[in-house]
């Protein structure tokens, strides 16, 4: 997911998709958790963990702008 996206999302969105990226990285890990010889994707657990620091990062960010 590109920061430009994410930037355009209102906060209860942001919400959403942190949720949905946790999940989808739990996911993740427990396919490489069972699969450990035959694991196909350690690329997108690193895809999915540098959605999750955007979201996080742009939601801060407008909370902040928020209260202020």
């Amino acid at each position: 997911m590109k920061y430009a996206e994410i930037k355009e999302m209102p906060i209860p969105e942001l919400e959403l998709e942190g949720a949905k990226a946790r999940r989808t990285l739990f996911q993740f890990a427990l396919e490489k958790s069972i699969n450990k010889d035959r694991y196909d994707k350690p690329h997108r657990i690193r895809q999915v963990r540098k959605d999750i620091a955007r979201i996080e990062t742009e939601l801060s960010a407008k909370r902040n702008a928020a209260r202020e």
